[in-house]
């Protein structure tokens, strides 16, 4: 009897063991970041995410370093963003009254590049010379050198000149003529939500530069892709433009640069 005893408490305590376990925890991996506020904040110097948006396409639009604009919100890559909540902007991402600066002489080189050269405008210079240099204020070299080309074959239909809103070049390639990356990068927009660019591509050359490739008729390639220099991205079209042509950008530290200072010279502005 003392025997069966042994046993049927030998068994209730193994029951007992055995099922009063604590599940262990668990970690969520790839957890997205904490949700911002939806509610508006108070004051000026604030945008709204909206369907579509990224970080670097808000920080296209109003000529911003997009590090500086993840920084000032507490946001690390791959700078994820929902529709709906608020980010703040820099002061200098503020409207402000702007003025035309001071012309600059003409025939006056904004830097010199090793083994490359500025292009050069069509029309005859005071010296008797084909072209005329463009004028514009000085930049600062890449990090990194990079092979540059140019992203399509066409004539120059309208250079850099920031004073009149011009923050690129306009090159009149034919309609679904290749749209090629100017360097090896990768894709951090793709899309049509900033008005007056179409479609739009924005690439990213290392830590300063961005090139940007705008009114496409077909895109090529999606966000997070890497492309080599010459890699065709998308097709020239008309998108958000009066005529079919791409519109061109280059910009850094967020801001609009010629990119003729870093594209190699052509002979003559028709195809490259």
């Amino acid at each position: 009897m003392a025997r069966v005893r042994l046993a049927v408490a030998a068994l209730i305590l193994l029951a007992a063991c055995t099922g009063a376990r604590t599940p262990a925890p668990i970690v969520e991996r790839g957890a997205r970041p904490p949700e911002r506020s939806t509610e508006r904040p108070r004051g000026v110097g604030h945008y709204q995410v909206q369907a579509g948006d990224t970080l670097y396409g808000i920080a296209f639009a109003r000529d911003l370093d997009f590090r500086a604009l993840a920084r000032l919100n507490d946001l690390a890559e791959p700078y994820l963003i929902r529709p709906g909540e608020w980010l703040r902007l820099p002061a200098e991402g503020l409207p402000v009254a702007r003025t035309a600066p001071a012309p600059l002489p003409e025939a006056v080189m904004a830097r010199a590049l090793p083994a490359r050269t500025v292009a050069v405008l069509p029309g005859k210079a005071a010296d008797g010379s084909q072209g005329n240099a463009v004028s514009t204020p000085a930049q600062a070299l890449p990090d990194a050198p990079l092979d540059w080309r140019w992203p399509a074959a066409g004539p120059l239909l309208a250079g850099f000149e920031p004073a009149a809103g011009r923050k690129g070049l306009d090159i009149g390639a034919a309609r679904h003529a290749p749209v090629r990356a100017a360097a090896p990068g990768t894709v951090v927009y793709a899309g049509s939500a900033l008005r007056g660019y179409g479609k739009l591509t924005i690439i990213r050359h290392g830590p300063a530069l961005l090139s940007a490739y705008a009114h496409q008729a077909v895109q090529h390639v999606a966000e997070g892709q890497s492309v080599r220099g010459g890699e065709i991205i998308g097709s020239v079209g008309d998108s958000d433009a009066e005529r079919v042509k791409l519109h061109f950008e280059l910009r850094e530290y967020g801001k609009p640069v010629d990119p003729r200072l870093f594209l190699p010279a052509r002979s003559e502005y028709g195809p490259g």
